[in-house]
């Protein structure tokens, strides 16, 4: 703390516990990168929470070359993916037994590695695509050039936040392929989301 500036404190989070020096600066370097000093820096503090035990994985000093060398894992890439860009900006996705697209799934901060997302019970394939990304909020749109569809998506009557759609995929002048919606009530067409 100096002339009255109240000290400035930043938290520091691994995805994966490790002992891994070059990890740990990484890290560190990538957060101090992106911090804003209001004042000379006078002095520093490390505070550590409780410490847990290293996995057989953490103790191999050769695990990072047996697989590629200098690139890096999973949690190393989201550890640095958050560092630079903050931690809510890098988050999973659990998928929740839902029909309406926009409520059918949830972030979740906490990272679990497999080869696949789990469905969760009571997903059903509908035989359509999906894509990944769902736009925040549908936008208008004239009538789009259907490719395939439609699928029927009737829910949510009984909480207020009922939808009527008709889903199809679509394809724009460009080549994009998006996925789209007409309300069966008005009859109005809607963006939803964009495939890869």
């Amino acid at each position: 703390m100096c002339c009255g500036q109240p000290p400035t404190t930043t938290g520091l989070g691994l995805a994966s516990i490790t002992s891994e020096q070059r990890r740990l600066t990484d890290v560190l370097r990538q957060k101090l990168t992106g911090l804003e000093l209001k004042a000379p820096v006078r002095g520093m503090e490390l505070i550590s929470g409780s410490l847990r035990g290293l996995s057989a994985s953490s103790l191999d000093a050769f695990a990072g070359l047996t697989r590629g060398g200098s690139r890096d894992s999973a949690p190393q890439l989201v550890e640095r993916l958050r560092a630079r860009l903050g931690e809510e900006a890098v988050y999973g996705v659990c998928l929740i037994p839902e029909h309406r697209p926009e409520a059918a799934w949830r972030r979740v901060h906490e990272l679990r590695w497999s080869a696949a997302p789990k469905v969760a019970e009571g997903m059903i394939d509908q035989g359509m695509p999906r894509p990944v990304w769902l736009l925040s909020e549908p936008l208008p749109l004239t009538k789009p050039q259907i490719l395939q569809g439609p699928e029927r998506i009737e829910s949510g009557w009984w909480d207020g936040k009922g939808v009527a759609r008709d889903y199809y995929v679509a394809c724009q002048p460009h080549g994009i392929r998006l996925w789209v919606f007409q309300e069966r009530q008005s009859k109005r067409w809607y963006v939803h989301g964009v495939f890869a």
